[in-house]
């Protein structure tokens, strides 16, 4: 019975001085996040890394002892010095931006339950007619479209944190000068190892014009980037890229979003199917929800919501037994039918 106590004092005891362990510089300064593990913000100020390999190093140590799960190590591209020093005790590239890199590492001998990154980039077509049934299209400068004599519509890509249909008002004045509204999405399809095998979603949306002038698009001439920038980070590699030209910068951006599905199953008895969490944000609050997960890169929306259901259920479903929740669940899936 002894080992046990010692275990559990060694652990308060490592809990209890975390704060000041951090303050004397024996420790990273990290916090808790949601799902057992921590995440690690290094400041911008330069580190040497042999100091930063033992910090790192006493941090893992105490971590373990905490019996924590994920770490996150967000590294500023000014501490790319450090970037070689994480690898080899363990940690591995998770994602980039352009001006920092996130590593990961699994401490558990159990399964790696870290969450993937971003594995889709998004993009939008405009459909823009006007009232006299005529469709707004466009020549590309450059592109695979270079110099072939191809109209298209205009298209681009969803920036990071923006709306499909405010990146379409967006690309169509970008590129035509066009005021346009957005009206709905016609269509969508998604394609697999497109931008460095990564997979993309695009949406064509129809639009309607609210100005007529179209005026060509030119790119101005903008202060150039100098030196390389992080461009984006898979387990095995990084890739930086550099723009040469005194000009706007065309770079194609990074895959920016997650693709996540939510499975309602319902069965011939109006019984749907629901799951409890047994970590994450709903961990230890009771809440019954649809099984959800993120779609694989490479993988297609369909067959992530078949997987998901699978694995989280087994093929067992949980029936909602509340009456309120059924008879919520009931009237909308007679509403879906």
């Amino acid at each position: 019975m002894s080992a046990p106590t010692s275990s559990m004092s060694a652990v308060r005891k490592a809990v209890m001085g975390e704060d000041e362990r951090v303050q004397r510089g024996e420790l990273l300064s990290s916090v808790d996040d949601l799902y057992g593990g921590v995440r690690v913000n290094m400041e911008h100020h330069p580190m040497d890394s042999k100091a930063f390999t033992t910090l790192l190093k006493a941090s893992i140590s105490h971590w373990k002892l905490q019996e924590k799960r994920g770490v996150w190590i967000k590294l500023p591209i000014e501490q790319v010095n450090l970037v070689e020093a994480a690898v080899k005790e363990g940690f591995r590239y998770h994602h980039a931006e352009p001006d920092y890199l996130m590593l990961v590492y699994w401490i558990p001998e159990t399964t790696d339950t870290l969450p993937a990154n971003a594995s889709r980039r998004v993009g939008i077509g405009a459909f823009v007619m006007n009232s006299k049934r005529e469709v707004l299209v466009v020549m590309e400068k450059g592109g695979r479209f270079k110099g072939t004599g191809v109209w298209k519509f205009p298209t681009g890509v969803v920036n990071e944190g923006e709306d499909i249909c405010t990146a379409a008002v967006r690309e169509v004045k970008e590129e035509t000068g066009i005021d346009a509204e957005f009206v709905e999405v016609l269509a969508f399809r998604e394609s697999h190892n497109s931008f460095f095998s990564k997979s993309d979603l695009f949406f064509v949306c129809m639009m309607q014009p609210r100005s007529f002038d179209i005026q060509k698009q030119d790119h101005e001439v903008e202060a150039a980037q100098e030196g390389f920038r992080y461009h984006h980070a898979e387990p095995d590699y990084l890739m930086l890229v550099y723009w040469i030209p005194e000009t706007t910068d065309t770079l194609p951006a990074n895959a920016s979003h997650r693709v996540c599905i939510g499975a309602f199953v319902m069965n011939s008895h109006r019984e749907v199917l629901v799951v409890m969490e047994k970590g994450g944000r709903f961990k230890g609050t009771g809440v019954w929800k649809f099984p959800t997960g993120v779609v694989n890169e490479g993988e297609d929306i369909c067959t992530a919501a078949v997987r998901e259901v699978k694995e989280e259920t087994g093929g067992k479903p949980q029936v909602i037994l509340e009456q309120i929740r059924f008879v919520l669940c009931l009237h909308v899936a007679t509403t879906l039918l």
